[in-house]
């Protein structure tokens, strides 16, 4: 069903947003001070709260949206813009309830390719050539229990073809 739009423009447009309140478990912040507050306002996070709870950095949202998944991707590009060396580990909803959506998996599953690439890198600087193998490789998978498998790898083994060339057979 159509409704009927709004003669004034800007009231139009308005009512195609709603305030999304959630909140982003984040890591990599250990304490709480001015520069990362200053950080995280100025990259537009300014629609955020900032609290430690037994030492966990979370970031509690009102944010201004036109869906839920808009609302959460805007804030973990504002996080990761701010440059403080944060990492986005959790969504939730309502403070309580996890929310468990395909875009937040998707979400979950980029960030855990990023740490197995990140991993890789350091400890050993694949050539250009096998990097973007394993990055085309990473890119297909989202199931969580062979990112957390091939994650495990990359820490444990010591050697590179331990966690890629043997995995595909996987």
């Amino acid at each position: 069903m159509n409704r009927t739009k709004h003669p004034n423009k800007e009231i139009e447009a308005a009512i195609q947003y709603a305030i999304y309140n959630f909140v982003l478990v984040l890591s990599g912040i250990s304490s709480l001070n001015d520069k990362i507050e200053d950080a995280l306002f100025e990259a537009g996070c300014d629609d955020a709260l900032l609290i430690f709870r037994d030492n966990v950095p979370y970031l509690e949202f009102d944010r201004l949206a036109t869906n839920l998944d808009e609302a959460i991707y805007s804030a973990i590009q504002d996080v990761k813009s701010a440059n403080i060396g944060a990492t986005v580990l959790r969504v939730y909803n309502d403070e309580t309830e996890l929310m468990n959506s395909k875009f937040l998996d998707w979400i979950r599953a980029q960030s855990r390719q990023q740490d197995i690439l990140s991993i890789l890198e350091l400890r050993f600087k694949p050539q250009m050539a096998i990097h973007q193998q394993i990055k085309q490789y990473l890119s297909s998978i989202t199931d969580d229990t062979k990112l957390d498998k091939l994650l495990a790898l990359a820490v444990q083994t010591n050697s590179i073809n331990n966690v890629f060339f043997q995995s595909i057979g996987n």
